[in-house]
């Protein structure tokens, strides 16, 4: 019985998130966006642990000095490394603190947008002579037993009814999509093509 008390609050949960989402709005295109990302920033703070924090508008770098571009989303490991700049909104996180990069859209994206979005973020370069801190002790990037140095962010894709789909799924490792009309529901899809 808790179970499915858990199961039903999950699903009321899932219905109040898409709601949100379908919030009618006035002209002012870019009030209703940040609205949406915020329900967005909502839900996967809910979900992810402590560790973490999900952030707003950033742009991540490399140790080659390439720069992604914004980033509405992303899930950053703050204990790992410092920000290389932060003012106000304005944020550079190196992408060895990013976890996952999340790309949020209504009905405004393009299928050439989203390609040119992931590929500024899969481009980019991991240092392979950072420091792990492991539980026992630490490894450092060269000379030390085989251990993950450098491991991409994950690529997220939330968007609405009416935004591009299908053929961009190539380049997210994950979708999440939020749909009014199939009874308010938020259907998640894995890129198995991208298990690496």
């Amino acid at each position: 019985k808790a179970f499915q008390n858990i199961l039903t609050n999950y699903q009321q949960k899932k219905k109040s998130i898409v709601q949100q989402l379908y919030f009618q709005y006035d002209p002012h295109g870019t009030t209703i966006g940040t609205f949406r990302e915020n329900v967005w920033k909502k839900l996967f703070e809910s979900v992810v642990p402590k560790k973490f924090v999900v952030e707003r508008s950033i742009f991540i770098v490399d140790s080659e000095g390439d720069v992604s571009n914004e980033v509405d989303l992303a899930i950053i490991d703050q204990m790992y490394t410092p920000y290389i700049f932060q003012q106000d909104q304005l944020k550079f996180v190196p992408i060895e603190a990013v976890s996952a990069a999340i790309e949020c859209k209504s009905t405004s994206a393009t299928t050439k947008g989203l390609e040119n979005w992931a590929k500024s973020i899969t481009n980019l370069k991991m240092s392979h002579e950072g420091i792990a801190r492991m539980h026992t002790h630490i490894v450092p990037g060269t000379g030390a037993a085989p251990t993950q140095t450098a491991l991409r962010p994950i690529l997220i894709y939330c968007h609405l009814d009416g935004a591009v789909s299908g053929s961009v799924r190539k380049y997210f490792d994950m979708e999440i999509h939020a749909s009014e009309e199939l009874r308010e529901k938020l259907h998640v899809r894995m890129n198995t093509d991208r298990r690496t």
